[in-house]
């Protein structure tokens, strides 16, 4: 019972400080601050009764297996939905894994399988690893990697030695292992807009400088900004930047890249390989379309810069970009 009390009471003060210091953050996603929320909720309920397991003898732990196994099927909507950010596709994934949960709860309860019904849900999680290695960037999948060999580490050696207790300590670890990544995700995102931020692009950057393929790395300032803040008010233009980006982010792919570089400027990357020119219309085809839904009291303008990269720099673009602005300025005169 001590080595238990040893191995458990650390584990539980890592869910309870990751959960109460979760509630603080400010995130773009509302839809994955519940998931996890979910996740250390059905955590802190089987830990309370693998606890009162031990302590109250002739209490059954399959209360605790089952708490134990739906946050792992948690686990699994929670990194879908960080590689997708889409929440109809969560609510679609909900009802299969439901039934799939409820299988497994009905046979951790008839005591079938036992050791195999532990293992269920970590198979999953590397099925669906290995299912979305073409959309799961690389520190995505090392995330899921970790989680599973942790928590496969833990089962093993309590199924192995009986009374080791590693369940809880290697599921807290995985646990802070993904809180860390959240958290490291959502410093490179701009709050705003949902798309990336400057730490985002430095960091993108620099693995191009690393040799990581040759990429079209386009910037785009929206013309007469400052004009729809005076005029509108901040709100307004708060909106036309969100609009902005949101015109962005459907059009690029999962394998480009995007960020608001700062103000009113953002960032498009693709791949080398892929027309930019071909981008640049699908782009203004876009706004022209935002445009004629007539929900502002504004029309979105954009000026352009671009360069192949390693070869460019940002100060080119940034020079083409502010010089496309000053014609479209004479143009309008």
């Amino acid at each position: 019972m001590n080595l238990f009390i040893n191995s458990f009471i650390g584990p539980v003060f890592i869910f309870i400080l990751i959960f109460t210091d979760y509630i603080g953050k400010v995130h773009t996603s509302n839809r994955q601050r519940i998931i996890f929320f979910e996740v250390m909720l059905s955590c802190l309920i089987a830990a309370a009764f693998d606890f009162a397991a031990r302590l109250l003898p002739g209490l059954s732990f399959k209360v605790s297996f089952i708490f134990q196994n739906l946050s792992y099927f948690l686990l699994l909507i929670l990194m879908d939905f960080i590689a997708h950010k889409d929440t109809l596709r969560v609510r679609q994934c909900i009802i299969p894994l439901s039934c799939l949960f409820i299988l497994i709860s009905v046979l951790t309860i008839l005591g079938v399988m036992e050791h195999f019904v532990i293992y269920l849900p970590l198979l999953l999680m590397l099925v669906f690893t290995i299912s979305l290695h073409n959309i799961l960037t690389k520190s995505q999948s090392v995330m899921l990697i970790v989680i599973i060999l942790l928590n496969v580490f833990g089962c093993s050696l309590d199924i192995a030695f009986s009374h080791t207790d590693l369940v809880w300590p290697c599921y807290a670890a995985a646990i802070l292992y993904i809180y860390l990544f959240i958290i490291k995700s959502d410093s490179k995102l701009d709050s705003l807009t949902g798309i990336g931020n400057r730490l985002a692009f430095n960091e993108f950057m620099e693995e191009i400088e690393r040799g990581h393929g040759q990429w079209h790395v386009m910037m785009l300032d929206l013309d007469h900004f400052k004009e729809i803040n005076d005029t509108y008010g901040h709100g307004e233009g708060d909106n036309a930047l969100r609009d902005m980006a949101s015109i962005i982010k459907g059009l690029i792919r999962r394998t480009d890249f995007a960020a608001r570089y700062g103000g009113d400027e953002f960032i498009i990357a693709i791949p080398g390989a892929h027309d930019i020119h071909a981008l640049t219309e699908r782009l203004q085809s876009a706004i022209r379309n935002q445009n004629e839904k007539g929900g502002r009291p504004y029309k979105l303008q954009i000026s352009i810069g671009f360069g192949l990269f390693p070869g460019s720099t940002i100060a080119q673009i940034d020079k083409m970009m502010y010089t496309q602005k000053a014609e479209h300025y004479r143009t309008e005169q």
